[in-house]
């Protein structure tokens, strides 16, 4: 299946507000515009996998800030408390379970 990450992200109306790319292996490729501050959350059954497109973000893993230029990531930990932090407007794939 054919996805065309530049096309998608015109859709994008709002920040927090994934698209789905592509389902493969009971797992999904999002796009999402991050801008702001996210809460803190944990997924106890599954790890999440952030790829910065476009921009840049600070994600806090456990406490621990990781910044992320484009073209750079950070898997988190199944259980792991994390949250976002965009500075500026940032395009990010990032992998969840379905």
């Amino acid at each position: 299946m054919k996805f065309d990450i530049e096309e998608t992200i015109k859709n994008i109306k709002k920040p927090w507000d994934p698209i789905d790319l592509v389902k493969f292996d009971n797992k999904i490729l999002r796009v999402a515009l991050f801008e702001g501050k996210y809460k803190e959350h944990s997924h106890d059954n599954f790890e999440e996998t952030f790829i910065v497109y476009k921009g840049k973000i600070t994600i806090f893993v456990d406490g621990k800030p990781n910044e992320l230029l484009e073209g750079q990531g950070v898997k988190v930990p199944k259980g792991a408390k994390h949250r976002v932090v965009a500075s500026i407007p940032s395009y990010i794939l990032f992998v969840d379970e379905d």
